[in-house]
């Protein structure tokens, strides 16, 4: 009758130990993740006085014209701005991608470290699906943060379509979205990014870069002021306009494949 009850209590203990186990023993495969394009403002291919595909010091370059030049001190100036708002982002995702994921509590994790600007982050990314789409959440520790949710995607699975959150570092016991990025890449040279100002000193600005071919443009809106300044390039040509307030009256400006001023069409 001793050995029948501790028979009873091995069964019921291996039975509740069963039904306490939620890892499937085989997950499948771990979602597909956005590419890094899906974070990257790509100005490389902007024409420079020196051959080179992106401008370096356009003043000191010649014979570029005054239309090139004046577009090419801003490109320089919204790459050194896009890249100190997403250097940690882009700079994350691009270890983590690469990393092989684990599956635990339901969710596939990534993790790996990299220094960013000379100061060492750490990253767990965890992506799951829902309702369709592809969740992925990046939680950032350094120095200065502790599992911090410093950004956070939603796409379409499978798709070509998505946006990303990104919160304030500088609150990290609130979670406050500072900024969104929507993207688009229906092909591989097809694709547009748009940077929302959420929060901060400029809400309601907007970044937008297009790829089209060869044909590359970049906008931006002044909420403030509303007005929108824009860019354009061919990326194979080398031509290109610059319509921005404060510069030829806000009126197109153009410059050719040499990069002289030339009348715009």
């Amino acid at each position: 009758m001793r050995r029948m009850r501790w028979l009873n209590a091995m069964v019921i203990g291996l039975l509740l130990v069963g039904c306490g186990t939620t890892e499937p023993e085989d997950p499948g495969d771990p979602p597909v993740l956005p590419l890094l394009e899906s974070l990257v403002f790509d100005t490389e291919t902007f024409p420079s006085s020196s051959g080179a595909a992106a401008p370096r010091a356009p003043a000191r370059q010649s014979p570029g014209g005054t239309h090139h030049t004046a577009a090419a001190w801003r490109v320089l100036a919204i790459n050194v701005g896009v890249a100190l708002h997403l250097a940690v982002p882009v700079g994350t995702w691009g270890a983590l991608v690469s990393e092989r994921p684990t599956f635990e509590n339901g969710q596939w994790h990534w993790t790996a470290s990299r220094d960013v600007l000379g100061v060492p982050y750490t990253g767990d990314l965890t992506a799951y699906e829902d309702a369709g789409d592809v969740v992925a959440e990046v939680r950032i520790s350094s120095p200065a943060v502790q599992d911090f949710l410093w950004y956070r995607g939603r796409a379409r699975s499978g798709g070509a379509t998505g946006q990303w959150e990104i919160f304030d570092a500088n609150v990290p016991s609130t979670p406050t979205v500072v900024a969104t990025i929507d993207w688009s890449h229906p092909s591989s040279d097809v694709w547009t990014l748009t940077f929302t100002a959420v929060g901060g000193p400029n809400p309601g600005d907007q970044l937008t870069y297009e790829v089209d071919g060869t044909h590359r443009e970049i906008s931006w809106y002044d909420a403030s002021e509303d007005v929108t300044a824009v860019i354009e390039w061919n990326a194979l040509t080398r031509d290109g306009s610059i319509m921005v307030p404060g510069y030829n009256n806000g009126a197109q400006a153009c410059w050719d494949g040499t990069l002289q001023n030339v009348a715009c069409p």
